[in-house]
């Protein structure tokens, strides 16, 4: 924490994710309140995620030639005067699905250019083999704030109401946009076209780049192999932002402490495991430990289900499985950060870290719309126990397709090698 440049970013993105958790607490459980419909809730949050997937290609090849750090301002900016709306809306007594679900779209539409740009800037001002403890500082902030965010948010919405929680995250969207003003790195201007025919020589640079990023990642058999597991892991990580809500809402009848309490818990997983990996030295941080990590995930998910298949266990016995996801999900961000940052270019580093997040981020949006349908209509026990059990499935069939593969390949390289 020595660097200026990384103590700004983080500073940063530590007061925009406090907000942020703040007012994933009230808009989940104001939807609730409004439709009493995990369908809806589901329909929210792929209204959050789906433009991020959509968007993902073209934002990576944009970032790869723009100044990063008027990428993250840009983008703050946007996103606090959405929010900002929304609680204006609610004061005046206008707010409705329609503009929650509208701006919804613009804050996750700027997220898309945030996320890989913040993967982006870090090697440009971090050194080469403190990249696996800065990238567990940053992730460090998520943990923070998913424990004190929660109770904040409890604590606003019940003091100063919902407008309250939109105010204090628009604001503190435009107080991270504030600090990463500062960030000084080495950008090298890049000029996207020069002749007459300006619009038509960007777009097909543009298309040029995007092409360029799919075919170093497809020629990259390691990071391949690694994004299917990231693809078949994230459809399951995508439950549990539906599950959490429904388990306060209708498995522990309606406590909306309840829900403050485990978003606070998954943030402690998160804040330990960043600590841990913050400690570690660089050639510890291994992607090949993705699978174990996954199949320790499901786990918790059968874990869940179980106790929740038994009425009269007390709810403090969701604390363990709900804090080891939180666990799992940062040591998997961090060590898969880490990898993508060493093992590529860095000019093609918002390429593939859009690439990467496109992979990931893709089945969320299915996962928040399936997951709010089958709430309604499955027993919930059953549901997250299948959840767990599928995942495990799914991970060793992604294993053992690729090691049928690497077994395949090495025959044909030492033949051709006589």
């Amino acid at each position: 924490m020595q660097n200026k440049n990384l103590v700004l970013l983080w500073t940063g993105k530590l007061v925009s994710a406090l907000g942020d958790r703040m007012y994933a607490i009230a808009i989940a459980w104001w939807i609730l309140e409004v439709t009493n419909s995990p369908t809806i809730m589901g329909l929210y949050l792929l209204s959050a995620t789906l433009p991020m997937v959509l968007l993902g290609l073209v934002a990576g090849a944009v970032i790869d030639k723009s100044n990063l750090k008027n990428v993250l301002v840009i983008a703050d900016v946007v996103r606090g005067v959405g929010i900002v709306l929304l609680g204006i809306l609610f004061q005046f007594g206008n707010l409705s699905l329609l503009s929650v679900f509208a701006v919804t779209v613009v804050v996750s539409l700027s997220s898309a250019f945030f996320n890989p740009a913040v993967t982006s800037i870090i090697p440009h001002i971090v050194s080469k083999n403190k990249l696996g403890n800065a990238n567990s500082l940053v992730q460090l902030v998520d943990g923070v704030a998913k424990v004190a965010g929660p109770f904040a948010g409890v604590a606003v919405v019940a003091g100063v109401g919902y407008s309250g929680a939109f105010y204090l995250n628009g604001v503190s969207f435009l107080l991270s946009a504030f600090f990463e003003v500062f960030i000084r790195y080495n950008h090298k201007k890049t000029v996207w076209a020069t002749t007459s025919d300006k619009k038509l020589k960007t777009r097909r640079i543009l298309t040029s780049d995007i092409k360029e990023g799919l075919v170093y990642v497809w020629g990259n058999e390691k990071l391949l192999h690694l994004l299917f597991y990231i693809f078949a892991a994230h459809f399951f990580v995508g439950a549990v932002s539906v599950m959490l809500p429904v388990m306060a809402k209708f498995v522990s009848n309606n406590n909306l402490n309840l829900l403050g309490i485990l978003e606070a818990v998954l943030g402690a997983g998160f804040v330990v495991g960043a600590l841990f990996l913050s400690r570690l030295h660089s050639d510890k941080f291994n992607a090949d430990m993705l699978p174990k990590i996954f199949t320790i995930l499901a786990c918790c998910f059968i874990g869940i289900g179980s106790i929740a298949h038994f009425d009269h266990l007390p709810v403090w016995l969701f604390v363990p499985p709900v804090f080891m996801i939180g666990y799992c999900i940062v040591y998997a961000s961090i060590n898969w950060k880490t990898f993508i940052q060493t093992d590529t270019p860095k000019e093609k580093l918002g390429r593939v870290a859009a690439i990467s997040s496109l992979v990931g981020d893709i089945t969320l949006p299915v996962a928040f719309a399936l997951y709010g349908f089958l709430f309604d209509r499955l027993n919930f026990a059953f549901l997250t126990i299948l959840s767990g059990i599928l995942l495990i499935v799914s991970v060793n069939l992604i294993g053992l397709k690729s090691r049928q593969r690497l077994a395949s390949v090495i025959p044909l390289k030492a033949e051709s090698g006589r």
